[in-house]
């Protein structure tokens, strides 16, 4: 009997010790192989990828984004941070190799396999915070990352479209380097 919760659990440790070793042995080739099984395990295992790019849902996107990340963006101006300029270089790398593939893996494969419910929305967010655990070291920074997950599992949820957690989530990365970094 196949059970795919646990085989997914299995799959997310490998992506875990993954990220332990690329942390720890810095081969950039790693990082990449990460990536890639990040695309990989959601178009092998899950039977359709909930990701429909057209004009109107990439505006909604956008706009949701935006009223969401708006508040935060106001608290960090009235604490004196000031923006650092972004290449466009870095701006595409987060969003083709960490954004779409992170809300693939976690929202598309991980939250449909558990059942794309409030309860799976916090055990992928958990897992989600735990995987950035070994990318910082930080833990910290790790933990903030379950809150933001929080939202990019409702957006999924609520949308059945990973347009909207992929524009959050690389929205939210931007807006953390541009002021963090």
């Amino acid at each position: 009997m196949f059970n795919s919760k646990i085989f997914a659990f299995v799959l997310y440790i490998i992506l875990l010790l993954g990220l332990f070793i690329y942390k720890f042995v810095k081969y950039e080739i790693i990082g990449w192989l990460i990536t890639l099984y990040l695309f990989i395990i959601p178009l092998l295992f899950t039977k359709k990828i909930q990701l429909k790019l057209n004009i109107k849902e990439l505006y909604l996107s956008v706009c949701i984004s935006i009223l969401i990340l708006f508040p935060l963006f106001i608290g960090i101006i009235l604490l004196g941070f000031k923006p650092i300029s972004i290449s466009l270089k870095l701006l595409i790398f987060h969003l083709f190799f960490i954004s779409v593939p992170e809300e693939m893996f976690f929202r598309g494969y991980i939250q449909e396999i558990i059942g794309n419910t409030y309860s799976a929305i916090v055990i992928t967010s958990f897992l989600f915070m735990l995987s950035h655990i070994p990318i910082s070291l930080n833990y910290l920074l790790s933990t903030l990352t379950f809150f933001p997950s929080l939202l990019m599992g409702y957006l999924y949820m609520k949308t059945k479209n990973l347009l909207y957690s992929i524009i959050f989530h690389f929205m939210a990365n931007i807006l953390f380097i541009s002021y963090f970094n």
